[in-house]
């Protein structure tokens, strides 16, 4: 025997409902449906975008991480072997990820802007990976890392 219900869905309980209604045999209109649907795929929405930016940063953290200990990784001598440590934490990178509005860029790469220092919050910034790429090594280094310096200052990290 089928039964129409009048509901009205909250986000957060849609799923119960829907799921006492499956076991007591009771089906839903068309409208409670799509609402149903709506609701369920806002949630989810919500939820892996939460999820896939802080899974993002757990990756890159762990990049940096392996860059500087694991002699394994391919680019150890690059970073772990010339002296380079790792001082960021998830929290760090967060903060450099919204200070740098890293998720308006197109493909945001994290740099340091002394080439030669660890990776701490006052020495890393997040650039598009183009600019990254097109960095010059060439030339007065030291105009170059005070400019970087001098922005990184004007966006709210002290030194340290």
């Amino acid at each position: 025997r089928k039964r129409q219900v009048d509901v009205t869905f909250v986000i957060g309980r849609c799923m119960a409902k829907a799921q006492l209604f499956r076991q007591h045999n009771i089906f839903l209109s068309d409208v409670d449906k799509k609402a149903h649907q709506k609701a369920k795929y806002a949630r989810h929405r919500v939820y892996h975008l939460q999820y896939a930016k802080t899974h993002r940063l757990q990756c890159l953290l762990a990049t940096i991480r392996h860059r500087c200990e694991s002699p394994k990784h391919k680019s150890y001598q690059y970073y772990g072997a010339r002296g380079i440590m790792n001082f960021l934490t998830l929290e760090d990178v967060r903060f450099l990820w919204n200070r740098d509005k890293a998720d308006a860029m197109k493909h945001p790469t994290i740099d340091r802007v002394d080439g030669y220092g660890h990776y701490i919050l006052s020495n890393c910034c997040f650039i598009e990976r183009s600019d990254n790429l097109k960095k010059s090594w060439l030339g007065d280094q030291s105009a170059r890392i005070e400019k970087r310096k001098a922005t990184i200052r004007s966006k709210g990290v002290a030194n340290g």
